[in-house]
Parts: C-alpha cells; sequence; structure tokens
C-alpha cells in the first residue's frame, strides 16, 4: 500500500504562526447483512504553538487541511463522523471521562478530559465544507475547509485547540489489511488465519507525486509540524 499523507495550507502567504498537529487512526472491521467490511477513521486535532492570548484562532491561520488518500476516493466514501460525536464516543477515541456539549446553533461541540493533561479542553467541528481533487488516478486528496464562522463569536479560547473526524470506506480501504493461512491448513484439524495491516503515513519513499512530497516537507517547517 502506499503512504497517506497530510498537510495544512496557510489562510495567508507567508504567515509564520505555528500549528501542531495530533492524528490518530482506528482500524474496524464493521458487519452489515452478514458482511464484513473495514473502515478507516482519522482524526485531525489542530493546536496552537503560541500560548499567547494575542495570537490568532486557529481558523485565522489555516486555510484548509488537506489529507490524501493513495487511491481513488469516491464522495460516498467518504462520511463525517461529527454527527455520532458524543460522550462515550468521544471518551473512547480518548481512552479518558470527559464532557461533550454540543452547540445548537453552530457545528461545533466541546470536549473536557478529564484524564489528559497535555489537551484537556478542545472543541470538535464538523467537516461541513469538504473538496476532494483528484491525483492523475493515482489517488484523491480529500480537503476540508475551515472558515471563520466555524466557532461562535465569543468562542471560549480555552476551547482553543481543534478536531476533525471522518470515516473512509470502500474497496481500497479493505485492503489496508491482508489475510494468510498456513501452508497446511487443508491438512490440519485446527484453523488459523493472520491479518496483516499494511499502513504508511507521510513515508516519501511510497508516495508516488512529486506535488505530494513537496506539500508535506515544503509546509513542514511552517505551518504544519507533523
Amino acid at each position: 500500500m502506499k503512504s497517506f499523507a497530510l498537510w495544512c495550507d496557510a489562510k495567508n502567504a507567508g504567515e509564520s504562526t505555528g500549528v501542531k498537529v495530533l492524528m490518530n487512526f482506528n482500524l474496524w472491521a464493521e458487519a452489515e447483512k452478514g458482511e464484513s467490511h473495514t473502515v478507516l477513521d482519522v482524526g485531525v486535532m489542530l493546536i496552537p504553538e503560541e500560548k499567547s492570548s494575542k495570537r490568532k484562532q486557529i481558523c485565522e491561520v489555516v486555510k484548509s487541511i488537506s489529507f490524501y488518500c493513495p487511491f481513488p476516493l469516491e464522495k460516498k466514501n467518504f462520511e463525517n463522523l461529527f454527527p455520532k460525536m458524543d460522550n462515550k464516543t468521544v471518551g473512547a477515541i480518548f481512552n479518558s471521562p470527559c464532557n461533550y456539549t454540543k452547540n445548537d446553533i453552530y457545528s461545533v461541540g466541546y470536549v473536557t478530559l478529564y484524564g489528559d493533561d497535555a489537551y484537556p479542553k478542545f472543541a470538535i467541528c464538523s467537516c461541513d465544507n469538504v473538496q476532494f481533487e483528484e491525483i492523475d488516478d493515482k489517488g484523491t486528496i480529500v480537503k476540508i475547509m475551515l472558515t471563520n464562522t466555524m466557532f461562535p463569536p465569543e468562542s471560549d479560547r480555552e476551547y482553543e485547540p481543534i478536531y476533525y473526524r471522518f470515516r473512509l470506506s470502500g474497496m481500497f480501504v479493505s485492503n489496508l489489511v491482508a489475510s494468510s493461512h498456513s501452508k497446511d491448513w487443508l491438512l490440519t484439524s485446527a484453523f488459523s488465519r493472520e491479518e496483516v495491516i499494511d499502513f504508511r503515513f507521510n513515508d516519501y519513499r511510497s508516495l508516488d507525486d512529486e506535488r505530494i512530497i513537496a506539500n508535506i516537507y515544503g509546509k513542514k517547517q511552517g505551518l504544519c509540524s507533523n
């Protein structure tokens, strides 16, 4: 499997304000109508590097988040997971008891983690504005656009880190998992099977497009830290 990749695009050219990126991945095998299929859940948290009260908000610095999939991806294979977020789900993702509340007007939820000292408070945003760009039949860039209206005008700065979560599905995602059997499994009474996950992220050796490599390493020292 080729490598997945992620980078951020600055809202203003030459922007020097840094943003850290924290990511988590969950690979699931879901059963539906007697059949099993694999899905990949992707979480992206943007964290300001500066802690000064005068710093800009993330949506004033970052224009978009670009996630590269090394295969053609249809829109039907992308799912915004914001509507599925609740206390139980968020607590399971971050392995911590938490309090999660949704804003009734804006597509944002506020999280307080009780077992995480690094980022105890952050906001979960909905992937409402998403664009898809095909790269020469090699892959697809999923671009999540950030807007200034994603938060209430007087949002609490305590919830400055922002988090997005989405799900990818389809045949190519299922190919991340390879099953193998023992050579003599037909001759033995015991059945055994091994599953191997082939997953790469921001690995330039397995990226087959120079533009994707340039986006990762050209912005690594500026806006985005991976």
